[in-house]
């Protein structure tokens, strides 16, 4: 997010969740979205061909076009959060390379690997005022390397 206000950036977050929901029913025959979540362990629920439900996190990086980083968030206000909080099974991130909006989505076990055990990455503060929100800052032509787009 880049607003560092939480009911600008959540109005954000909806609607990043919204396309990557009408982005998986488009490209997943047989996706079904179930419901969304309003806590921090996930965004929705979804199935594909009627299998068990798969939980889903979207974020959207306001600030990838201009720092070249998709940042990556584990800690808010003293407490674990985004990445480090999450129970998503998948994790998408909507994010800006050269003028265009882009989609990925990682495993989030596969994530939370190359986050924390593969690379040492920059950590930053940010988020809004009074959070002390750490987070990694990953180069978008690393995090291009993850997963699948969408």
């Amino acid at each position: 997010m880049a607003h560092y206000q939480f009911h600008k950036d959540l109005k954000l977050g909806e609607q990043a969740q919204q396309e990557v929901i009408e982005r998986l029913e488009r490209k997943l025959p047989g996706f079904k979205h179930l419901g969304d979540n309003t806590t921090n362990a996930f965004d929705f629920q979804a199935s594909l061909n009627d299998g068990p439900p798969f939980i889903v996190e979207v974020k959207w990086d306001l600030k990838s076009a201009v720092t070249g980083n998709v940042a990556i968030e584990y800690e808010s206000r003293g407490k674990l959060s985004g990445i480090a909080a999450t129970r998503a099974m998948i994790w998408v991130y909507k994010y800006v390379k050269d003028g265009l909006e882009r989609f990925r989505a990682v495993y989030t076990e596969d994530l939370k690997d190359k986050l924390y055990n593969t690379h040492t990455w920059k950590i930053t503060k940010g988020g809004d005022r009074g959070s002390n929100t750490m987070m990694f800052l990953i180069p978008i032509g690393h995090f291009e390397q993850w997963g699948i787009a969408l």
